[in-house]
């Protein structure tokens, strides 16, 4: 759910829009109350930038086990920045952002520089395998989402086709990764 609103939070910022917050909730779900930006972009950006993060840290994982302990610092980072800047002073939201932090801080020091590197691979395939999991969910129930629903009254599209789209490109990442450790066999 971080990687999903900090997507719709980060891809306001960059078409000229501003975070007002991130609301993390124990239910799993979540917001960004942001500000002006390029709504379908903005809208889209969630499930597409939480698949991508999953890519990107899973990648970054792989490349080394110096490389793995950059991008595990960087998210300590990243994550810390976001919670102190958007975070509000939500208790709950804070929580999850701490348990987070300790997740990847704790094996970053106190571990096996190989352990840092495999739960790297595990974060990012588990933050890309649940982003395609929630949309199959969505189509399964046939609920109206929040983002999809925006989308297609923005665009005309219907909210299946954007459902079908993040779900298609979701997979494909997670496809793309899939071949490219096969063809890179450790």
């Amino acid at each position: 759910t971080f990687f999903h609103e900090i997507s719709h939070g980060i891809t306001a910022l960059l078409t000229g829009g501003r975070i007002e917050r991130i609301v993390l909730e124990a239910s799993g779900g979540g917001r960004c109350e942001y500000i002006n930006g390029w709504q379908p972009l903005v809208l889209f950006a969630g499930y597409f930038g939480a698949a991508l993060w999953g890519t990107l840290i899973y990648r970054g994982a792989t490349s080394s086990t110096h490389t793995a302990h950059r991008v595990a610092l960087g998210l300590v980072i990243f994550i810390g920045a976001s919670g102190l800047l958007w975070a509000s002073g939500d208790f709950t939201t804070w929580v999850i952002l701490l348990v987070i932090l300790l997740m990847i801080f704790v094996p970053l020091w106190f571990v096996q520089t190989h352990f840092v590197q495999w739960f790297l691979q595990f974060l990012g395939i588990y933050v890309l395998i649940s982003s395609a999991r929630s949309l199959v969910d969505l189509l399964h129930l046939g609920s109206r989402q929040a983002d999809a629903a925006r989308l297609a009254a923005l665009t005309g599209y219907g909210e299946r086709f954007w459902v079908l789209l993040w779900m298609f490109l979701s997979i494909g990442l997670l496809v793309l990764l899939w071949c490219k450790a096969r063809s890179n066999p450790r």
